[in-house]
């Protein structure tokens, strides 16, 4: 650890701590050099099982930064023989320690009877609902509405266009025929 870091740093994780060793056993043995040195605390229960072997860890911020020093001195390379491993003293990747939040959750408990979207909850929830008609009523109704109502034909705009561009030709081809021109003159010739 470095000079710059020591002063700027005082939160340490320890690692390959025993997976059977519990958070009380860590703090009684923290606790009997390093008692209200610290003002965070936080244990991860390692696993054993027979695939899987996950040591345990704890992160502990110091009030003073020559702690840390002290505590890296003491803790690192401290031998747990049942687990044949060596703790790991490090500084923490993050070294921000998470506020007391412990009031604020207390502060909240038990006022959710006051609270105003609840209470209209509950008085929907508990409200009788209205009765609705038999399957029977409701699929009369919706078949006098569907005879009463005119059926609208299906169109598209596309066969909208289909049947102008027909009835445009139709009309082109009776314009332009010259027999029928002829037989038209030939008839009022005639008349």
């Amino acid at each position: 650890m470095e000079a710059t870091e020591q002063q700027a740093r005082t939160k340490v994780l320890v690692r390959n701590l025993p997976p059977t060793m519990s958070e009380a056993q860590f703090l009684h043995l923290l606790d009997q050099s390093y008692a209200n040195k610290y003002d965070f605390f936080f244990f991860v229960q390692g696993k054993s099982t027979a695939k899987k072997f996950e040591f345990s860890t704890a992160f502990i911020n110091f009030k003073n930064p020559s702690d840390v020093i002290s505590f890296n001195d003491d803790f690192d390379g401290y031998p747990f023989p049942e687990a044949q491993t060596r703790a790991l003293v490090e500084y923490a990747p993050n070294q921000k320690v998470p506020k007391p939040s412990e009031e604020e959750r207390q502060s909240i408990a038990g006022t959710i009877f006051q609270d105003p979207d609840y209470l209209a909850f509950v008085a929907k929830y508990e409200a009788t609902p209205e009765q609705l008609p038999s399957a029977e009523v409701q699929l009369d109704r919706a078949a006098a509405a569907s005879e009463s109502q005119p059926k609208p034909s299906l169109t598209i705009p596309i066969l909208e266009f289909i049947r102008q561009k027909r009835q445009s030709r139709a009309q082109f081809k009776v314009a332009m025929n010259p027999r029928d021109r002829r037989y038209e003159s030939k008839a009022a010739a005639r008349a």
